[in-house]
């Protein structure tokens, strides 16, 4: 019934296209990693999340002991877990956010297996749970708590806002605080009505602007990701279309295209669009990696 109802609205809306191209084609076709890059993300599971790592005998011990109490239980959790790792591998990449849904099986699991080895008559091994308890304690609580530390230093201003954003980072080059000082310049020098463009992994530019994205890509990942393919062809073809159908006021070009990627360097690769941008849009502003260009007059 939930799906029926997602797929009637999108349906409503005469978007069913994009919500079978969003979920379906792209991902399948285009997005999902290959195997052997895959298995390399995997095996950098620990390294990744050393306290996710750590947590797998307490998984381990609590999937054992629920299924000694009650195994249809015990068969809901490890399904539960199956699942949430299936989810992780079908999609190729292992990037740290993919793994967040098996976070709360894991957090169930590994529950259920420190409350029975406090149970257990050995000193020995409620001995060995807690101190694991404690060790994914601390090492959980570290990050959150710099965090916090941090986010207060700029509540009570001893750090500005500009210089709290600018610590949020990615894959060296991109920088959170360039996104926010992007869309503040864009919100300033444009109307509600008015709508841009992303040529970059920077969709959280046209959310804080408060601006539409003109068509339906709000970033260039589909863009440029196998640039090749024939999906990826076609999507840029379509979003070439939109440029110049619809000429967005504004249209952002970041030195960041992803990890190893700059898409800045992507834009000369396709003559039609780089002509159409030298044709119909100039340099308004520079933030950072960040280049904002506005539509002439033509």
């Amino acid at each position: 019934m939930p799906f029926l109802l997602v797929a009637g609205w999108f349906g409503a809306h005469g978007a069913i296209g994009s919500l079978i191209d969003g979920y379906l084609v792209y991902p399948l076709t285009v997005y999902r990693g290959g195997a052997g890059a895959g298995l390399g993300r995997l095996l950098e599971f620990g390294r990744y999340h050393p306290m996710v790592a750590g947590a797998v005998p307490a998984v381990a011990g609590g999937l054992l002991g629920l299924w000694r109490r009650d195994r249809y239980r015990a068969v809901l959790v490890a399904a539960w877990l199956v699942i949430a790792f299936g989810c992780v591998v079908i999609q190729g990449r292992y990037f740290r956010y993919h793994w967040l849904p098996l976070f709360p099986p894991m957090a169930v699991a590994a529950g259920i297996g420190f409350h029975s080895a406090a149970g257990l008559p050995r000193r020995s091994v409620r001995f060995a749970a807690g101190t694991l308890l404690m060790l994914l304690f601390l090492a959980g609580s570290l990050r959150p708590t710099r965090a916090i530390w941090t986010w207060g230093a700029m509540v009570i201003g001893r750090v500005s806002q500009r210089d709290y954003w600018a610590g949020f980072r990615f894959d060296a080059p991109y920088v959170a605080g360039e996104d926010i000082q992007a869309a503040e310049w864009i919100r300033a020098h444009s109307s509600e009505g008015d709508r841009i463009a992303i040529w970059g992994w920077n969709a959280g530019i046209a959310y804080l602007s408060g601006r539409s994205v003109a068509g339906r890509f709000g970033f260039s990942a589909p863009l440029l990701l196998k640039p090749n393919h024939p999906v990826t062809r076609s999507f840029r073809a379509e979003f070439i279309g939109t440029l110049r159908d619809e000429r967005p006021l504004y249209l952002v070009i970041s030195d960041y295209g992803g990890p190893g990627v700059r898409s800045a360097d992507r834009v000369g690769l396709y003559p039609e669009l780089a002509d159409f941008i030298a044709a119909h849009y100039q340099p308004a502003q520079r933030i950072g990696l960040l280049q904002i260009l506005r539509r002439t007059r033509d």
